[in-house]
């Protein structure tokens, strides 16, 4: 999967205009966490969710705009932990959200500057 799978398109009124926007899908995000989907196997939900939270936090951490809003990175970081959990992989993500992740990534940014490595989530 990829980070795009894990939205629809979803149509707005904008002024009279219509305007497609994405629209998470967080009904798939909680069928994640509750178990195996149909719709792909946990491995290639699992990548696909730590592509998501991985570019979500990035430009959270950089540029302060991300897609999505607090309760559903919250959601997304749930899922992934779920799905990685399901396939063994200990994951050791020290924040649960924007809020905790914003105390987090600076200080270990700045590790990551002066051990002068890839600054990777």
């Amino acid at each position: 999967m990829r980070p795009e799978d894990f939205f629809a398109e979803t149509e707005e009124d904008v002024f009279g205009v219509p305007f497609a926007t994405p629209k998470l899908r967080r009904d798939l995000l909680r069928e994640l966490r509750a178990g195996p989907v149909e719709e792909a196997e946990d491995a290639e939900a699992g990548v696909g969710l730590a592509r998501l939270v991985h570019d979500e936090l990035e430009v959270f951490g950089t540029s302060g705009n991300p897609q999505l809003n607090e309760h559903e990175i919250r959601e997304a970081l749930q899922a992934f932990r779920a799905v990685a959990k399901r396939l063994g992989v200990e994951v050791n993500v020290p924040f649960r959200d924007y809020a905790t992740f914003k105390s987090y990534w600076p200080a270990e940014r700045w590790l990551w500057i002066v051990a002068g490595t890839s600054a990777t989530c």
